[in-house]
């Protein structure tokens, strides 16, 4: 038995606005039908945020949906967020869609067709296929101890006043209101800071429980800043459980009242990142930046020992040392030319032969396998310093 979607213009806008939501987070999402509610679910590749968008049957025209192929489970489909941007790209052309419909045969089908009803008198066919979905659901319940509201314009202006490649934002909430400012990692200190104060009165709900001290947390701020650009919301709900540290911030809003449709609402959850002291997954590029640095500034080390370990290692930046070899050969036909034309030899090439004594004693030095540990992405941080640029956020929130 088919199952089929059709929607009008203003309740289309809205879907393909949740669709641009979560082409900024995922390529693959997934279409969940229920009796009574439609879910659109995305989560991004590194399983550090989840969307969810819940459309209720009543702003759709028709909701085609035979109940008893549902029983005890639901019908899941999931597509690529490529194949559909295709047709809800700009916004704006669907003001001439009179009519949209979304088909396919039945539970087992693999092929869906989209239909686009133009005023014009004009129709749009387009024909996709579904993949294999897989299982995705955020595993926490919303938590109902800390919970704030606040207008989505208000929010967005704070922002607009920290720079656009801030990673992360920290907030610190307190029983009189909240501060935002950006991150600052230990031991790295930043020309710029940015921090700014919202008082409880500002926020149409505050509710945080501070009986054990200030609550506070940090999170990728690039998710927040789609959500807020893209997602035309109105008030924007934040809620949190009370320890702050690798903890799910949930976050979810009521369609703006202007969409003319009611029972739409968008349910988001981010993850936050971890204390400063308890990180234990770390980013591999992040510390072969710092590598590269600690190289150029250490003493000369065997370079054949160096490249070997990189290969092994699937390391990049090692040119360097190949590159100081080749410098070496020319220099040793130099000194071949020089010592044949009876030339004195020049200091720098004194220097060069000490520099070569230096290195062939250091050859087995116990620094070759320093080097390794930094490269290798298994192994601990050399530094013995945590940074939150290290960090992946959590993935403890997510299934």
């Amino acid at each position: 038995m088919a199952f089929r979607v059709e929607v009008e213009t203003a309740a289309l806008k809205a879907l393909a606005r949740a669709f641009h939501v979560i082409a900024r987070q995922a390529t693959v999402a997934h279409m969940v039908f229920q009796p009574d509610t439609l879910l659109l679910r995305a989560k991004n590749k590194e399983k550090t945020a989840y969307a969810e968008f819940t459309f209720e049957t009543n702003i759709f025209n028709k909701y085609d949906v035979p109940e008893d192929v549902f029983g005890d489970e639901r019908v899941e489909k999931m597509f690529f967020m490529q194949h559909m941007m295709k047709h809800f790209k700009s916004i704006g052309d669907l003001d001439q869609v009179r009519l949209f419909t979304l088909t396919f045969d039945s539970v087992e089908s693999s092929e869906y067709i989209l239909r686009f009803d133009h005023y014009a008198g004009w129709v749009k066919k387009a024909f996709h296929h579904f993949s294999e979905p897989v299982e995705m659901k955020p595993v926490t319940t919303r938590p109902k101890e800390n919970e704030l509201e606040i207008e989505v314009d208000k929010l967005i202006s704070i922002l607009e006043g920290f720079q656009r490649q801030e990673r992360f934002l920290t907030f610190i909430l307190d029983s009189e209101g909240v501060t935002l400012k950006n991150y600052h990692p230990p031991g790295r200190p930043k020309s710029v800071r940015t921090e700014t104060r919202l008082n409880a009165n500002e926020f149409a709900l505050y509710k945080v429980d501070t009986s054990n001290g200030p609550v506070t947390f940090t999170f990728p701020l690039l998710g927040l800043r789609r959500l807020l650009t893209h997602g035309n919301l109105e008030t924007l709900v934040l809620t949190f459980d009370g320890l702050g540290d690798r903890s799910p911030l949930l976050m979810w809003s009521l369609l703006p009242e202007d969409t003319r449709i009611n029972g739409i609402f968008l349910q988001s959850l981010v993850a936050t990142c971890s204390k400063d002291s308890s990180s234990v997954v770390r980013n591999a590029s992040v510390r072969k930046d710092r590598a590269r640095d600690s190289v150029m500034n250490a003493v000369p080390v065997s370079s054949s020992n160096l490249q070997t370990d990189g290969r092994s290692m699937g390391c990049n930046g090692i040119s360097q040392f190949t590159s100081t070899e080749r410098g070496e050969k020319r220099l040793r036909l130099s000194e071949m030319a020089s010592h044949e034309s009876g030339e004195e030899v020049s200091d720098f090439q004194r220097d060069l032969q000490e520099y070569r004594a230096r290195r062939s004693a250091m050859e087995q030095s116990d620094l070759v396998q320093v080097f390794a540990d930094i490269w290798n992405p298994e192994a601990g941080d050399a530094s013995g310093e945590d940074d939150p640029d290290d960090y992946v956020e959590s993935q403890a929130a997510f299934g």
